[in-house]
């Protein structure tokens, strides 16, 4: 009964304990802001009878032996400093310190604990860590009474069906889920403690065995918790655990900006579905009138069935935000890892699973948000892959601990958070960040930046050499095929080192198209995120368009300065054009056109961009009246090539004309194309931004964008979280959101609303789902609460309700048929 007695000493009235009974001038210390004056300050040893004392001093203790943490003391101040792999376990310690049970030590083989200030010796025999398979830790020790003892702490799911089960310990285990799913429906990350007595002969017997596992050379770790499964069982339930994982600041806002801009978010976490659901309410991922689906009580004989009646009805649903939300227990029947896959066998088995992964797919790509809670991290990652391998997107994983690893070097982009979970996370990353909002100025500006320099960088590469290595397409035309060069090897040479290289990378380093503020505010353009989502910038079909404009440039830069070659004729000097003055004329050309292409192609000039393009252009000329001496000095054949021809052709008055037509013909023809599409077909929001950016230099808001143009912006009226300002799961029942739900069973039941008369209800929506009528000791079905009956629906706003299939909605009644599934 020891779970009843501190629920006794410590009840969860409806005022938060945090804030009861707090004396004048108390202040929170140690970052422990929890106080209860029947517990804090060691009241607790002063609670009750001897029996409760005992009961409150064991589970205390409990709390500051089932550990690996490490204390240090601080050498100025002399406090103790705990150093854990996890701050829930770290925090579980403070917590025991702070109400004066204090873990003074650590050896070899005991720890010493301090409890009131007497010290106490609990000798350690073995430690079974954590693990995200087992999700339980378990410590065998010797109390100073000398019991030898099991702790053991854990999940819930675990923990609870490895209790020992009686008549007497089935109302307390009851009792306890209840609190548990209070603590979780206020978003708490919740752990169980059990205990059980070992002989000593059991003991012995059983060490000998574990011992032996963990000297196995194959599969030493799957042959420990084999053997840790047959002591880790008959368990005395001792207590609950609850602890506070406060989001970082901006959580929300950086989730709703990204949702806004067109990214798709899932959740994925090892934490209970009322944790992980009420965490999505607080960081704006779900709202209160989007349809869940809940996946409850799946079977390999029903999850198929189940997946096919929730897409049913979500393809009829097309203006109203849809969620789903999943247990690990059931996604680990519809996804597996590739490992996995590979072990099966059976080819029926393995066609059940990929229409499994395909409904799975399906149904979740048309809800607005996912949440996959109780899943490990091998589930994560393969959730991960399945997403990269099924679909054609990149996906991104973030993480701030170890059990993140896996998922984040799955994913295509990994970032990790450096934080209390430890580096882990950010040293298996791609990119390290401090906290979860830096997520906005890194991908909805850095990444976009990036996506559009990168894009112009890759096309503006590949352009530029298609322009100039076709010119000597064309020159074969005219010299038989023969190998004739129109270029020296030399001017070839330096074409992408120097003479082209500064202006394309001062674009790829400098350029922005918007100002950054114009993506990191609701009120702004967050979907301008959109242009790299939908591949406007870099596709098959923009490739080619560059691929055939470089032809035509490269057919102007050398037909034009052909044709034209004989109107530099000079008879009376006795100047008349060659092969080397076409080739120096003709690389002129080229590159005076892809230097005004990326002027063309920049965005935001500044005096950089206007310098290094000027002085690419000067160095050519510079490199080449020094090259055409060259030969004077040094009588290398390749230095002949250009000799003199610059004193003879670039001072010509008609050599000037012929760049200058060539030039124009090239890019007026670019130039009337971005002119009408700017200003006669306007598909990019970038470029409204841009003209409001000129015309209100004081600021400006989306509800500045004109009406003509308007369609270029999301509804993002209708994608918003709605604002609750209320906790809204805390009221969900103990089964979760099933409705109509037996005693002790999960069925697979959904909901989504959509009438105007269930919006009016909202704010009592899961207590009217999860209430029960008992009669006689049997359920009876779900009737509304509220105390008015909403407003009668016109017949306009009358709109079906839809329920997965076999659920049936009239008279405000919910009921299941039981035939359907």
């Amino acid at each position: 009964q020891l779970a009843g007695n501190i629920a006794k000493v410590a009840p969860l009235p409806d005022i938060n304990p945090i804030l009861e009974g707090k004396p004048p001038g108390w202040v929170p210390k140690n970052g422990f802001y929890f106080y209860d004056r029947n517990i804090s300050e060691g009241a607790w040893a002063k609670q009750g009878t001897n029996q409760t004392k005992d009961s409150l001093r064991f589970f205390f203790s409990f709390l500051a032996v089932c550990h690996a943490v490490i204390p240090e003391t601080d050498d100025l101040t002399g406090e103790l400093i705990y150093q854990a792999a996890s701050p829930d376990e770290g925090c579980l310690v403070k917590a025991a310190r702070e109400v004066g049970v204090v873990f003074k030590a650590r050896t070899d083989s005991s720890v010493i604990l301090s409890i009131n200030g007497a010290d106490e010796i609990w000798n350690i025999f073995n430690v079974i860590e954590f693990d995200s398979t087992r999700k339980r830790m378990s410590v065998i020790c010797e109390d100073p009474q000398g019991r030898i003892l099991l702790l053991c702490k854990g999940a819930d799911t675990v923990i609870f069906e490895r209790l020992r089960k009686t008549p007497d310990s089935a109302i307390l285990h009851q009792e306890t889920f209840a609190q548990l799913t209070t603590f979780a429906a206020e978003g708490l990350r919740t752990l169980v403690l059990g205990k059980a007595v070992l002989r000593p002969e059991d003991y012995d017997l059983w060490n000998q065995e574990y011992a032996n596992a963990s000297l196995a050379i194959h599969n030493r770790a799957a042959k420990m918790a084999a053997v840790a499964e047959k002591i880790e069982r008959d368990l005395e339930l001792v207590g609950t655990t609850a602890i506070e994982d406060k989001l970082q600041q901006g959580v929300p806002d950086t989730i709703d900006l990204l949702s806004r801009a067109g990214i798709k978010i899932w959740v994925l976490t090892g934490d209970k579905q009322e944790t992980a659901i009420n965490i999505g309410f607080a960081c704006s991922l779900l709202h209160d009138e989007m349809g869940l689906f809940v996946f409850n009580g799946c079977d390999e004989n029903n999850v198929t069935s189940v997946l096919k009646c929730y897409l049913s009805d979500a393809k009829q649903v097309s203006k109203q935000d849809l969620g789903l939300v999943i247990e690990g227990s059931t996604l680990e029947l519809i996804v597996k890892s590739q490992e996995e896959m590979d072990a099966i066998e059976s080819p029926v088995l393995k066609d059940q699973l990929m229409e499994r992964e395909s409904l799975f797919l399906a149904l979740a790509t048309r809800c607005r948000a996912v949440i996959c809670c109780r899943v490990s991290p091998l589930q994560k990652a393969a959730v991960v892959s399945l997403v990269r391998k099924s679909m054609d997107t990149v996906t991104l994983a973030i993480g701030d601990g170890a059990n993140d690893v896996s998922m984040i070097q799955a994913a295509h982009v990994g970032i990790g958070i450096s934080g209390l979970e430890g580096l882990q996370a950010a040293r298996a990353s791609d990119y390290s960040i401090a906290q979860f909002r830096f997520l906005q100025p890194l991908l909805l500006v850095h990444g976009r930046y990036s996506y559009r320099r990168i894009a112009r960088l890759i096309l503006y590469s590949f352009y530029k050499n298609i322009s100039l290595y076709l010119t000597q397409l064309w020159f074969c035309l005219y010299n038989a095929f023969s190998g004739q060069s129109l270029i020296d090897s030399w001017a070839l040479a330096f074409y992408n080192v120097v003479f082209t290289a500064f202006p394309i990378m001062v674009v790829a380093t400098l350029d922005r198209d918007v100002d950054k503020e114009r993506m990191l505010h609701i009120d702004q353009f967050p979907e301008l995120y959109q242009d790299g989502i939908r591949g406007r910038l870099f596709s098959t079909k923009r490739f080619w368009i560059y691929v055939v404009n470089a032809i035509f440039h490269s057919a102007v830069a050398f037909f034009i300065p052909y044709y034209g070659a004989c109107l530099v004729n000079d008879p009376r000097s006795g100047n008349y054009p060659d092969i080397s003055a076409l080739g120096v004329l003709s690389y002129t050309i080229i590159l005076f056109i892809v230097t005004g292409k990326v002027g063309l192609e920049t965005l935001s000039w500044t005096w950089i961009n206007a310098v290094i393009s000027i002085v690419s252009l000067c160095v050519w000329f510079g490199f080449i009246f020094i090259y055409a001496r060259l030969f004077e000095f040094a009588r290398v054949a390749d230095f002949a090539n250009w000799y003199g021809v610059p004193e003879m052709f670039v001072p010509n008055a008609t050599f000037w004309l012929t760049i200058i037509i060539s030039v124009v013909i090239a890019l007026g023809r670019d130039f009337i194309f971005k002119y009408g599409r700017r200003h006669f077909n306007n598909r990019e929001l970038s470029h409204v931004v841009q003209v409001l950016e000129y015309t209100h230099p004081s600021g400006f808001s989306r509800k500045h964008v004109p009406k003509e143009e308007s369609h270029l912006l999301m509804r993002l009226e209708t994608l918003a979280p709605k604002p609750t300002a209320h906790r809204f799961v805390p009221e969900m029942p103990q089964n979760g959101f099933a409705f109509a739900q037996e005693d002790n069973q999960g069925d697979m039941m959904g909901v989504i609303v959509k009438t105007r008369a269930v919006k009016t209800a909202s704010a009592k929506f899961m207590s009217i789902l999860g209430k029960k009528k008992k009669t006689n000791g049997e359920s009876s079905p779900v009737t509304p609460t509220t105390s008015e009956p909403p407003p009668p629906l016109t017949e306009q706003e009358q709109e079906p309700v839809f329920t997965p299939n076999g659920v049936e909605r009239e008279e405000g009644h919910i009921q299941r048929d039981p035939n359907a599934l």
